[in-house]
């Protein structure tokens, strides 16, 4: 029964292959994103809602005068190993560790913000995993290999798509398992949104309701039918990892998801765009050049 339940799931979610190189761009753009959508300095002197780690230590230390600087240097210089894939299992929680401090530091003031939560739960889930494969000994003080490479990008896979996952059921839970009949009202949220960014800045063409907002007002059932896709889209796209193909274009399904939130709302999640970027549509376009670059290299048959 184990085998076949192992067989099962294989087949559900294949493991692609993962070579050196392709695991060496993934951990490179990945700190690229991490190096630029980290704080760049430290205002917070004080934690007066404290959450996660912050219930049991005091971080405010990270706002000491010359302290952040020298944790930045410390944390690009840690990912800078990292991209090298040497020590990977004491390098990626390291990493880990100090991205997630200066964000339960931020989140400790009173606002609870979840832009960049999914680049702290990814490093997380990577680092679980490349200690899973460290005490089985998979992988040492060395580069990975391809079988770790390949473990590690369908992680992320995982983490993010669960983190969507998340967000699926709290809509139902807060909603009584209404959301999708009540999803019309988006658009009343849309326009409330608006007049707020209004309010706000003052921006003459947020001074009228968008048009688009006031059409969907218009037809709830269409408006459902829209909201109600992106509901669906986040709920089952766990089901495109194993295939380059499927995480490719539920991967830019998902992205132009938040670009029309953005448009609509003003509200752009740069993490969550970044991260599917790069661990959801990337790997279609790589295997294909990969795929190129052997066919020319091979020796043509005459």
């Amino acid at each position: 029964m184990k085998e076949r339940m192992i067989q099962f799931w294989r087949a559900l979610f294949p493991i692609p292959h993962v070579g050196n190189w392709e695991g060496f761009f993934y951990r490179l753009l990945l700190a690229v994103v991490l190096e630029r959508l980290f704080p760049r300095d430290m205002m917070f002197h004080s934690q007066p809602a404290p959450t996660g780690l912050a219930h049991f230590f005091d971080l405010t230390w990270l706002s000491e005068p010359g302290v952040y600087r020298v944790y930045r240097q410390v944390f690009v210089g840690l990912m800078g190993m990292m991209i090298t894939g040497v020590a990977l299992p004491l390098t990626l929680p390291l990493v880990t560790l100090l991205h997630v401090l200066p964000y339960t530091l931020i989140n400790s003031q009173g606002s609870t913000n979840h832009s960049y939560q999914i680049m702290s739960l990814t490093l997380l889930g990577l680092s679980v995993m490349v200690l899973f494969q460290a005490v089985r000994g998979r992988v040492s003080f060395s580069s990975p290999g391809p079988e770790t490479n390949a473990r590690l990008l369908t992680t992320a896979q995982f983490v993010i798509a669960g983190a969507y996952l998340v967000s699926v059921c709290s809509k139902l839970i807060n909603s009584d398992g209404a959301w999708l009949f009540n999803s019309h009202y988006i658009a009343l949220d849309l326009m409330k949104t608006n007049r707020q960014n209004y309010l706000t800045w003052l921006r003459p063409e947020l001074q009228f309701d968008p048009p688009l907002v006031l059409w969907l007002l218009n037809h709830p059932m269409i408006s459902r039918f829209i909201f109600g896709a992106g509901f669906m889209l986040e709920a089952f796209m766990f089901l495109a990892i194993g295939s380059r193909w499927a995480t490719f274009g539920v991967g830019m399904c998902v992205i132009a998801m938040h670009l029309t939130i953005a448009e609509t709302m003003g509200l752009l999640f740069p993490s969550h765009v970044a991260f599917l970027a790069l661990f959801w549509v990337l790997p279609l376009p790589i295997s294909l050049v990969q795929k190129s670059v052997v066919r020319l290299r091979s020796p043509r048959i005459a």
